[in-house]
């Protein structure tokens, strides 16, 4: 079992709101090359990096053909968010996913605490 520090809660709760924030949407648009009136799809927003990370790494080798170029992932987006939510409530996780995750927490709170000016430096 992975236990974490009281101070990563913070960044753990700053990579649930990334998640819900930057999701995968795509767009169809119209593509002159197919010919009139045709569209292809277009990523119009994507995930946040560290999650399209974790996702290739865990690629779902069942698939084949038009996936070749895209890869699926075994991992699902609402698992990572209730790993993220057990470890902010529980402050341990059994989760395979939970070392990465907390590396990612770990790395937010270093560049946070690298650019943190205190109150009295702001004025």
């Amino acid at each position: 079992m992975i236990k974490i520090p009281d101070h990563l809660i913070y960044s753990l709760e700053e990579m649930i709101n990334e998640m819900y924030e930057n999701q995968l949407e795509v767009c169809f648009v119209p593509d002159p090359e197919r010919g009139e009136g045709r569209c292809k799809r277009v990523a119009c927003s994507s995930n946040v990096q560290w999650y399209k990370d974790l996702c290739s790494m865990y690629p779902d080798s069942r698939l084949s053909g038009k996936f070749k170029n895209n890869p699926r992932t075994i991992i699902k987006k609402i698992s990572i968010l209730r790993i993220l939510k057990t470890l902010i409530n529980k402050k341990c996780s059994r989760s395979i996913y939970a070392d990465y995750l907390i590396d990612i927490a770990q790395s937010k709170f270093e560049i946070y605490e690298r650019n943190l000016i205190s109150w009295n430096e702001q004025f």
